[in-house]
């Protein structure tokens, strides 16, 4: 049970990365980072995913977006493109 005093307070801003999608849940990391997303969200905090839109497997196309925006409604999703440098 989150504790009232914490809902009350200010949203606290707090971004997470993740490399690809996570909305598949293919495995266990997708499973886990939904997870916690979910008890932030119950923590009141204000969420921002961070993440690389063409990951190799797990790519964040126009579907992936879609059902983040209705699982996560309010949680903001920044995408960008990694770079063949960052892979380097």
């Amino acid at each position: 049970m989150i504790n009232p005093d914490i809902r009350d307070s200010p949203r606290r801003p707090l971004i997470v990365y993740f490399n690809g999608t996570i909305v598949n849940n293919r495995n266990g990391a997708h499973v886990r980072v939904t997870s916690l997303l979910n008890l932030l969200i119950g923590y009141g905090c204000k969420i921002t995913v961070y993440s690389h839109s063409n990951h190799g497997e797990c790519r964040w196309g126009d579907a992936e977006r879609t059902i983040f925006s209705k699982q996560f409604p309010g949680v903001a999703l920044v995408l960008d493109r990694r770079s063949p440098v960052l892979r380097y």
